[in-house]
């Protein structure tokens, strides 16, 4: 099992004919796929993301209702056709169906994403879009599968996911002002580290990978919950989880090559 067949079961939305907007059919024009990305985010620098049900994390440029801050599709490098400003630009030009595959435009979950100094931040924002039937650990899947995908293309760092909710209907222009969430936050914060990353990229690679070994993990991460809990086998599945990372950054600082994307 890996993270990508847990995920594909997921409940996913797929936006009805009558709630696309005028002149919403086209592919954003700063369209890139995860995989293809060449540099890191400059610093708070602002795209929009969808993870789509066949798997790709497509990432572009929001012209539709956008607000002061955010990053100008004229500002971005990787324009890849030529700008219509009579165009909506959004979530679902993230998403358009393709004809010649089986890909319907349905996505699993959608935010914005921008560079900090110290951290990625992640903003699930998106109205149409917003997943609303998820439980909390197919939350916390979809974001490792995310976050995997992020820190591969943008660097090594803290990843903080940060919900969308209506106690804190203003934390959208915090977003894109560029201030730092504080305390009153936290409450709709996740943070992934690297080497939480890690350990679930070496589960995958040994073929351990599983759902109890997953919520073992993530039990792990939350310092309330202790390890006594934890089931016995699942703590020697993660051990040895953690022995195969410490032989690969060995191997890595004897001149073999890092570890390619994974999906």
């Amino acid at each position: 099992m890996n993270l990508r067949s847990i995920i594909e079961n997921f409940p996913s939305i797929k936006i009805p004919p009558h709630q696309y907007h005028q002149a919403e059919d086209c592919m954003n024009p700063a369209y890139l796929a995860i995989e293809d990305v060449v540099c890191p985010l400059r610093l708070n620098e602002k795209r929009i993301w969808a993870l789509c049900t066949n798997m790709t994390l497509a990432t572009g440029v929001k012209n539709a209702e956008v607000k002061q801050g955010n990053t100008p599709m004229d500002k971005v490098v990787h324009v890849t056709k030529e700008l219509n400003e009579k165009n909506r630009y959004g979530h679902p030009s993230l998403a358009i169906p393709e004809k010649t595959t089986d890909y319907d435009g349905s996505v699993y979950y959608a935010g914005w994403v921008t560079q900090r100094a110290n951290n990625l931040v992640v903003y699930l924002h998106s109205g149409r879009y917003k997943n609303r039937v998820l439980t909390l650990f197919q939350k916390q899947c979809l974001e490792i599968y995310i976050g995997i995908e992020f820190l591969q293309a943008y660097g090594e760092q803290d990843i903080i996911f940060y919900d969308k909710i209506h106690k804190h209907r203003g934390l959208f222009d915090f977003f894109l002002s560029d201030k730092p969430f504080d305390t009153r936050h936290e409450e709709i914060a996740r943070t992934y580290s690297p080497s939480l990353f890690e350990k679930i990229i070496a589960l995958e690679d040994l073929g351990l990978l599983s759902v109890s070994a997953l919520e073992t993990i993530l039990g792990e991460e939350q310092p309330k919950k202790s390890s006594s809990t934890l089931e016995e086998s699942e703590h020697k599945i993660v051990t040895k989880a953690v022995d195969k990372i410490a032989v690969e950054k060995d191997e890595i600082s004897q001149g073999s090559s890092p570890r390619k994307s994974r999906y």
